[in-house]
């Protein structure tokens, strides 16, 4: 599950940066009910990073299939 936590520029306004977010996760998994786990987020780890990769893997098979085709063409 993804749960988006509002965009970049309501976070980053001004140049403050927001106080560590805390997550906690309580789940129940196929034996029973598993100890709630709470981590700690902090968005000044993500300050100036991207939100998506540089590549895909779509972007990654088509390189190798032109490499392919290029290579049993020699």
């Amino acid at each position: 599950m993804k749960y988006h936590l509002g965009t970049s520029p309501d976070y980053f306004v001004g140049g403050q940066l927001p106080e560590d977010n805390k997550v906690t996760v309580d789940c129940e998994g196929p034996f029973g009910a598993l100890p709630p786990l709470t981590y700690t987020l902090s968005l000044a780890a993500l300050r100036n990073s991207e939100a998506a990769a540089p590549g895909t893997l779509g972007r990654i098979e088509d390189s190798i299939n032109k490499l392919t085709k290029v290579m049993s063409q020699q």
